[in-house]
């Protein structure tokens, strides 16, 4: 069953947003990789943009970057 772990930098996002977000995310999902939406998890896991660097970019991307779909433009 897919999981998807999101981190982002902290921002004013409500609950609502949340919701909303992980819904269109997870019906994504089920159209790309044929399993129901409600078989999708998803953590969203904020974080200070001042410690993107250490808690993020060098031990979670930079180790993988060679499997990203998507690179974002600061790591090119």
């Amino acid at each position: 069953m897919p999981h998807v772990e999101m981190y982002y930098f902290q921002s004013p996002i409500s609950n609502e947003q949340k919701d909303s977000f992980g819904r269109e995310l997870a019906e994504l999902i089920e159209r790309y990789f044929s399993v129901s939406y409600r078989k999708v998890s998803l953590h969203l896991v904020p974080v200070d943009g001042s410690r993107w660097g250490e808690e993020v970019v060098d031990p979670i991307i930079l180790p993988n970057i060679d499997e990203l779909q998507v690179v974002a433009d600061y790591l090119e």
